[in-house]
């Protein structure tokens, strides 16, 4: 498929994983990062709107993980999809990316520790951003299945 004809989050994908085969780890932090942003943004979306009551946009992953939680609770096709423990990664590995990007800014690991949380982040990452997409699919699968029935 050419590069513009592809989904945003394919481009995201695929640039995702030549960073990591290129051990650009903490790239590849930031890359995660924003595919998980913008599965969730269209899972949200989906499943009633990816705004707050205010009419806001949800944009960033803290929010967006929030909000699918509580919908997921409502909406058994998002907690068939998005299970408790996905929740529970996404929600851990973002507040770890989050602790190490601001101990990065800081200057506070010593520059091995950072090699060695990027490695970690990215892994970590790269898994639930597969994780996450794949669940996207699923649940828009699911909705459009019960949606022609």
């Amino acid at each position: 498929m050419r590069e513009d004809r592809k989904k945003p989050y394919q481009v995201l994908l695929d640039k995702m994983k030549s960073a990591y085969a290129a051990e650009h780890y903490h790239e590849v932090t930031w890359l995660a990062y924003r595919v998980l942003e913008d599965r969730l943004g269209s899972v949200l979306r989906q499943s009633g709107g990816a705004t707050f009551g205010n009419h806001r946009p949800i944009q960033t992953l803290g929010p967006q993980i929030g909000e699918l939680s509580s919908r997921r609770e409502r909406d058994p096709l998002l907690g068939e999809a998005f299970s408790a423990e996905l929740m529970r990664q996404l929600h851990d590995w973002k507040e770890q990316r989050d602790t190490f990007a601001q101990a990065v800014a800081a200057g506070a690991p010593p520059f091995e520790q950072i090699g060695q949380d990027a490695f970690q982040l990215a892994q970590r990452g790269l898994a639930l951003a597969n994780l996450a997409c794949a669940a996207t699919r699923q649940f828009k699968r699911q909705r459009a299945l019960r949606a022609a029935a």
